[in-house]
């Protein structure tokens, strides 16, 4: 029987437990409350739909925008086929309450910048200490490529949440018996698919991180084989269920029972001999490029077809992370010194945890867990080294710098001493308060400059011709970026590939009624026409409407005669 004593212990550490629970509720509500905050003082300082100029992200709001306007999932006409549905519905769910697309698009990456905090937070906390936790979660707080991301039409940062929380979840799934948490696993993992169809990978990921890790507690007895079969069917069954109306939905205009589509337009665009010219191909004929992979095998029969190829692009990537720059790091100023040094310590870190493996023989399941959970980020060398490929892996790289971080500041409490405590306190988290300001006044510069990167002229451009133009609804726009005709919300027609006569032929035979040329992008992706930039030079076939000037570049307006 238990004493009296005894009972009240018990009582007493339920009763800790419950606060300890309770504030942590409470804290994370604040943290992510500072999230929000910090995002929606970006998101009043920037207005536009993305710093690359329309792209994907254009495609993902109009495809929201004509779902809930009874359109179908599609865009321009056609069926989306090219992107996955989740971020389109949920921009064309904000769009119904809010009516502007750009602002719809951009809530939705904020606000799951800001929830972003609530995984990492749990997730660094379960693996480590609560310190941990408030850190990480602070990290994410005022990180700059975080904050930069939060107001992007873009994938990014919703998908960064949901791969957060499958991570989490997933890490709760491997130590509790119930089996809610795997269908919460493969919730998110169908979410994950839902929103980029490469997180489709993580499904088998998962599968051997059940069998792997659970073999490393102990030896696998038939209950313990059960409870495995158990976790991985529910998982299975939960993300193929969450997925099926989106297969049916491939399926019922291609023909065939696919996972996604989206393969031509990513392996063949990086594997064809020029990118500009089999991007042209690929946009202006999507759904002929998606029909024809499907024909001749689709992803299997390319990787078998291209499979020396793909080493060697692999390995080309790997090797040029060192000696290579980033696009998007120089648009951000980030020297290539601080790309090499995070890379460094990476290497570090790994090797470290090699070492002390051999050393050991033992090393810790969530450390097996991170270490697969980031290793299928090596998917993307087979593309290029484009960092926002590595943005939804930011959140496991900031919980692995805080457990750093708090690792020195307990091994310096312990070993530095000085008369002056307070001076041995300022010795001990210095470090730490040197990277929490450095991140907070960059995220600062950040958004007080992010509109510089944009080319805004985009949409005075386009919010002239809506207003200057009529039926401009009705009226296709040929251009290489997407967002003055997003702006102007009229057709959009990709720009031709080719020389200025067969651009008009083209022109005309697909009905275009304006041609667009600006000084942003046409010198790097269509050299052959920067001669149209010259606005007061004829131009046969063209006819000049409107011009502007923004940031010393022109934007010029014409109409197919």
């Amino acid at each position: 029987m238990c004493s009296k004593e005894d009972t009240v212990s018990v009582n007493a550490g339920r009763n800790s437990s419950r606060f300890v629970k309770n504030e942590d509720f409470i804290l994370v509500g604040l943290l992510t409350l500072a999230a929000l905050t910090i995002r929606l003082i970006s998101l009043r300082y920037y207005h536009f739909v993305g710093v690359d100029g329309g792209v994907d992200g254009v495609g993902l709001a109009i495809s929201g925008k004509n779902l809930f306007s009874g359109m179908g999932y599609s865009a321009y006409g056609h069926p989306q086929l090219a992107h996955s549905p989740f971020y389109p519905i949920l921009i064309g769910i904000s769009w119904l309450f809010t009516h502007n697309l750009e602002f719809s698009g951009q809530i939705v990456s904020v606000i799951a910048g800001s929830l972003l905090v609530i995984p990492v937070f749990y997730l660094a906390r379960k693996m480590y200490t609560r310190e941990t936790g408030i850190l990480c979660a602070v990290f994410v707080i005022i990180f700059p490529p975080l904050v930069f991301g939060s107001t992007e039409v873009r994938v990014a940062s919703l998908y960064t949440l949901l791969l957060s929380a499958a991570v989490a979840m997933g890490w709760k799934s491997l130590q509790n018996r119930p089996l809610l948490w795997s269908a919460l696993t493969g919730l998110m993992l169908a979410l994950c698919f839902l929103t980029r169809p490469e997180a489709i990978m993580f499904v088998p990921i998962f599968l051997l991180l059940h069998l792997l890790l659970f073999k490393l507690k102990i030896s696998l007895s038939s209950s313990m084989m059960k409870s495995i079969v158990l976790k991985s069917t529910v998982l299975i069954a939960t993300f193929a269920l969450v997925s099926f109306p989106f297969w049916h939905f491939l399926h019922r205009h291609t023909g065939r029972w696919t996972f996604s589509t989206r393969g031509p337009y990513t392996f063949v665009g990086y594997y064809g001999d020029d990118w500009e010219k089999v991007n042209f191909e690929l946009a202006s004929n999507l759904e002929a490029a998606q029909l024809r992979w499907l024909e001749q095998g689709g992803l299997l029969n390319f990787v078998i077809s291209n499979r020396h190829k793909l080493l060697a692009r692999w390995a080309g990537n790997v090797a040029s992370i060192w000696s290579g720059q980033d696009k998007q790091a120089d648009l951000l100023g980030i020297p290539r010194w601080t790309l090499r040094g995070g890379l460094v310590l990476l290497i570090l870190f790994v090797s470290f945890g090699f070492i002390r493996f051999i050393w050991t023989r033992h090393i810790a399941a969530k450390h097996i867990y991170l270490l697969i959970i980031a290793s299928s980020s090596l998917i993307y060398f087979f593309f290029a080294i484009d960092w926002r490929y590595f943005y939804p892996y930011i959140p496991f790289l900031l919980i692995g710098l805080a457990q750093i971080i708090i690792i020195i500041r307990d091994w310096g409490k312990k070993n530095i001493t000085y008369g002056n405590r307070a001076f041995a306190k300022i010795v001990v988290y210095f470090p730490m308060g040197l990277l929490l300001l450095g991140m907070s006044s960059y995220s600062g510069v950040l958004i007080g400059k992010k509109m510089s990167y944009a080319p805004y002229e985009y949409k005075i451009m386009g919010q002239w011709m809506k207003e200057n133009i009529n039926d401009i609804e009705n009226k296709i726009v040929m251009s290489r970026k997407v967002g003055v005709p997003f702006y102007a919300e009229a057709g959009h027609e990709p720009l031709y590939y080719g020389e200025y006569p067969g651009l008009i032929e083209y022109a005309k035979s697909r009905e275009v009624d304006y041609l667009l040329i600006d000084q942003w992008t046409i010198p790097k992706t269509r050299p052959q026409l920067t001669f149209l930039l010259e606005e007061d030079k004829k131009h046969p076939g063209l006819q000049l409407v409107h011009l502007i000037r923004y940031e010393g570049r022109k934007t010029i307006l014409y109409e197919i005669e």
